[in-house]
């Protein structure tokens, strides 16, 4: 199956996904801020509308949430394209955005032992990851790659 082949419905379900699965995160980040300005969790439920027990389930699981880097509209490579991938920015943004992150150093992370493995995030295997999942496509990827390489050469 070529992508011409894919149903219009499939790619409208992908996006939702990506919808979601952001939606979740900025869910988590906003009671997480709520939280750190010092509001209680009762207080957090009355004004989200929600139970006081969903706020905690969700403050518990929002400890563990990366916030996103300071100019950059995710916490790491991955969820910027996730982002993209949602319709949340643009092609522009994310090329600039992922152009000037600071990626990693692969030979920080890579297990020696096992090279299928991912790196942490914010390495350049989450563009990798990224291109497996239909985030970016090849040449999206290479554009990125391009500007990786321009910005390292004249740094």
């Amino acid at each position: 199956m070529t992508i011409t082949d894919i149903p219009v419905e499939a790619v409208a379900a992908r996006k939702a996904q990506h919808l979601r699965n952001i939606g979740e995160l900025d869910y988590r980040r906003s009671l997480l801020l709520l939280k750190q300005r010092g509001l209680r969790q009762k207080v957090i439920a009355d004004l989200v509308k929600v139970s006081q027990p969903n706020v905690q389930k969700v403050l518990q699981r929002a400890a563990t949430t990366p916030m996103p880097r300071e100019g950059f509209s995710g916490a790491d490579p991955y969820e910027i394209c996730e982002r993209y991938a949602a319709g949340l920015i643009d092609r522009v943004q994310l090329v600039d955005e992922l152009t000037r992150w600071e990626y990693v150093p692969r030979d920080r992370t890579k297990d020696a032992f096992d090279d299928l493995l991912f790196d942490v995030p914010g390495s350049v295997d989450d563009l990798d990851r990224a291109l497996s999942r239909g985030l970016i496509d090849d040449e999206l990827y290479d554009e990125i790659g391009d500007g990786i390489e321009a910005r390292m050469t004249a740094a």
